[in-house]
């Protein structure tokens, strides 16, 4: 005698069920890989920022205490700051090439202090320094002006710094600095050009 058994059919997926599940993991898929896309993109952009930020902060800070304990200052073109620092040697800062030559174009901000002894016109005549920015950065634009009508001569820096390798939008920062010539009155050196 033969059983028949009541076996139930068991049902699959339909082709429109599994159209629409494969269609929602898609979505899914495509959104988190933007987002991921997005914060990689961001983070990236935030470290080269940063690199800015520090970088900028160095310039900044050895030209203006450079600045700070020199005298006798002159600009030329905006892209060059001709000085005396307090122990007598003559200095400058300039827009330069990478391999230090001075001019009106570059990438780069190169310093010179000039040999014991050697006088401003042979200095200031010189056309290369060493370069102190770094090879992260380029410098977009670098100018020096001075302003002499307080009788303490106030010298301003605007620097405009990018990074150097950067797919994408290049970040910008813009720095600007005004700072006043710190020779006291005793200071042999200071005391004649006050």
């Amino acid at each position: 005698m033969l059983k028949c058994y009541n076996v139930k059919m068991r049902r699959g997926f339909s082709l429109i069920e599994l159209t629409v599940s494969v269609a929602i993991f898609a979505i899914i898929i495509v959104s988190a890989g933007n987002i991921f896309i997005q914060i990689s993109k961001a983070q990236k952009e935030m470290l080269a920022k940063q690199i800015l930020i520090d970088e900028g902060r160095y310039i900044i800070e050895s030209m203006i205490k450079d600045i700070r304990m020199g005298y006798k200052f002159t600009v030329e073109n905006n892209t060059r700051l001709n000085f005396t620092r307090y122990n007598g040697k003559n200095n400058f800062y300039c827009l330069s090439e990478d391999d230090g030559t001075c001019g009106q174009t570059g990438t780069c901000l190169a310093k010179t202090e000039c040999a014991e002894g050697e006088t401003q016109e042979i200095c200031f005549a010189k056309t290369t320094g060493q370069p102190i920015s770094s090879e992260k950065v380029n410098i977009k634009n670098l100018e020096f002006s001075i302003n002499t009508t307080t009788g303490q001569p106030l010298i301003t820096v605007i620097l405009t710094l990018e990074p150097k390798d950067y797919r994408g939008i290049k970040p910008l920062l813009k720095l600007q600095n005004t700072v006043s010539q710190r020779c006291l009155k005793t200071a042999g050196a200071c005391a004649e050009n006050l």
